[in-house]
């Protein structure tokens, strides 16, 4: 028989998959945004919105204790960060690495935890914490 907090967690768990839907369609609508240009809408609004919705899912995703999914998404979190500020230049963003941590979220937001696994998150979260490197090693620098 179910205790009444763990219906409480299953109940708060079914509510952070519908948010985590609305998060996640929110960052990949973005990331489509800047591949093609932001439009009239701009680039600052567009990375504004992305990065509230990584915060977002990466405090709710530590409330109901999916760490794996909080780690995700501070890493996607902090690129964003970077790309926002203009510490990583959006022709240097690895979108297909952001795409790959969209999918993956998306599995593991899953009601019930989703198929996850072949995802390779660790694999996953080395590529977003190498791409965030933005120091003089990562910036080419031309030969006269």
């Amino acid at each position: 028989m179910a205790t009444l907090q763990d219906t409480f967690m299953q109940q708060l768990r079914e509510t952070f998959a519908a948010e985590a839907k609305e998060h996640l369609h929110a960052i990949s609508n973005g990331l489509l945004a800047l591949e093609n240009g932001p439009g009239e809408t701009g680039m600052d609004v567009v990375l504004a919105e992305m990065f509230r919705a990584a915060h977002s899912l990466k405090g709710a995703a530590r409330a109901v204790g999916l760490e794996e999914v909080a780690t995700l998404a501070h890493h996607l979190e902090s690129i964003l960060g970077l790309v926002r500020s203009g510490a990583l230049p959006t022709a240097r963003t690895p979108f297909d690495v952001l795409y790959a941590t969209v999918d993956a979220l998306a599995i593991l937001t899953e009601p019930g935890g989703g198929d996850h696994a072949g995802l390779q998150l660790d694999a996953l979260a080395a590529k977003l914490a190498a791409a965030a490197v933005t120091g003089p090693a990562a910036v080419p620098v031309a030969v006269p």
